[in-house]
């Protein structure tokens, strides 16, 4: 995380470090066993000075169960603390339903994270932009996340 503190490239605030976070919610909001160190880090007061985001574009993945009382909580309140800590969101929270299905919200937003938050981290505007990259690269950057969100990857446009 330290590394992340200084901007990627000396002398150019506009670029930025690339963070993906998919976490899902457990018993009453709670965070996953293994969240639980950074989950407690984000929340305490004393981070907020060090703004230790302030260099890193971001994107969450909540997975959940609307069957729950409180759905997708870690993921809604890890997109809000990155940015309460510098972070520049590249795109809103995605919150994936158990119930309703998870590869209703996960594939798509596999689909475009890369290049999403490609583009912010480039200083690119709109968050649009396509990563310049080869298609094995992004394939393969979609298959890491569409494993661990937990659901089979799918050609595009499937």
């Amino acid at each position: 995380l330290d590394d992340w503190m200084k901007p990627p490239v000396e002398g150019n605030l506009g670029i930025k470090h690339g963070v993906i976070v998919v976490c899902s919610t457990t018993g009453n909001a709670d965070a996953p066993e293994n969240a639980d160190r950074f989950v407690r880090y984000i929340k305490r007061k004393t981070t907020e000075s060090a703004m230790p985001f302030q260099h890193c574009a971001y994107a969450v993945l909540g997975l959940g169960d609307t069957n729950y009382d409180v759905f997708c909580a870690m993921g809604k309140m890890i997109d809000k603390r990155l940015a309460e800590l510098g972070g520049v969101r590249a795109m809103d929270v995605a919150c994936a339903d158990e119930a309703t299905g998870l590869e209703e919200t996960v594939e798509p937003w596999v689909g475009k994270v890369i290049g999403e938050l490609a583009g912010v981290c480039k200083g690119e505007t709109g968050g649009n932009a396509f990563i310049k990259a080869s298609s094995t690269a992004v394939g393969s950057a979609r298959a890491s996340l569409a494993a661990a969100a937990g659901v089979a990857e799918t050609a595009p446009g499937r």
